[in-house]
């Protein structure tokens, strides 16, 4: 196990932290690029929206993926801490197995919606449409290791941190 906790941190943690830090930064300069060109210099770039639409969708999944990560999703447990601990451990694995069935199920959608509009270019950039649903199967398999170590060792992946 200590061998898993140490790819899911050292690696895998390390390159959906450092993936959305670098989407993020790239983002923010290419919006703040934008504003100065149209707003001050009345030059509008068109390949500033596009690429920050498509800069957005990938860092969404992303920073899905890092709170995934930190077990920082929004739940709500009345009900759960409730329950007694071996009740609790019970349900906390089924609960992240049915999340595990659910992130396959949307990674392979994801890929089949990408496929689908692969071939038709963007406006500006002229770049594949299927760039904005691709990140919906990259961050799902992102995720799903975190997921599949809480089904399997009975803790959250962030007790280990």
């Amino acid at each position: 196990m200590k061998i898993v906790q140490k790819i899911l941190n050292d690696y895998l943690g390390k390159i959906i932290d450092i993936s959305a830090m670098v989407i993020m930064t790239v983002l923010v300069s290419v919006v703040f690029i934008g504003i100065c060109f149209r707003y001050f210099l009345d030059l509008p770039l068109a390949w500033s929206n596009e690429l920050s639409q498509f800069l957005l969708v990938w860092l969404t999944f992303f920073g899905a993926a890092a709170a995934t990560r930190r077990a920082k999703h929004l739940s709500i447990d009345d009900i759960f801490n409730a329950l007694g601990p071996k009740t609790q451990d019970i349900v906390k694995r089924m609960i992240n197995a049915l999340i595990c069935l659910f992130l396959i199920f949307m990674a392979i959608r994801g890929l089949s919606m990408a496929r689908t509009v692969w071939s038709s270019k963007s406006e500006a950039l002229q770049v594949s449409n299927g760039l904005l649903y691709l990140p919906l199967s990259v961050g799902f398999f992102l995720m799903l290791p975190y997921n599949l170590y809480n089904v399997f060792a009975g803790k959250e992946w962030s007790d280990q941190e």
